[in-house]
């Protein structure tokens, strides 16, 4: 991620965050388990009463989009499209809580590359 000392609003800084745990997701878990994982929360988020527009095309991509689909959808940071499915992303469970509190606890200057994140996780999860 670039650093940077401007000052950023708090929900451009939420989708920064957000895009590095869907880089660490893509990077970490095995297509399928995404695929699998994405879909069981959206049938039971949907069995709980709660919906969301983005859910149906989340839904195309999780069973009739290729690999590359995917992936774009959950790494592109061009395409609005992505970044507005990315808003309501069905991949809860899929990073660990320690890694995503670590993500959360960093500023615009602090976000670590997907690399370093990676690094790091192998160090903190294996602790």
């Amino acid at each position: 991620m670039s650093k940077s000392n401007k000052t950023i609003h708090p929900q451009e800084l939420a989708r920064l965050r957000g895009l590095l745990m869907a880089r660490y997701i893509v990077a970490t878990v095995d297509i399928s388990i995404i695929r699998q994982t994405c879909l069981s929360n959206i049938v039971r988020w949907r069995s709980q009463g709660t919906n969301s527009v983005l859910w149906d095309e989340w839904v195309k991509l999780l069973i009739g989009g290729n690999d590359q689909k995917l992936i774009s959808a959950l790494t592109d940071d061009v395409n609005e499209n992505n970044k507005n499915l990315r808003r309501a992303g069905p991949y809860a469970g899929l990073i660990n809580p320690q890694i995503r509190e670590y993500i959360f606890s960093k500023t615009l200057d602090d976000l670590p590359a997907l690399e370093d994140l990676i690094t790091y996780s192998s160090g903190a999860l294996n602790d």
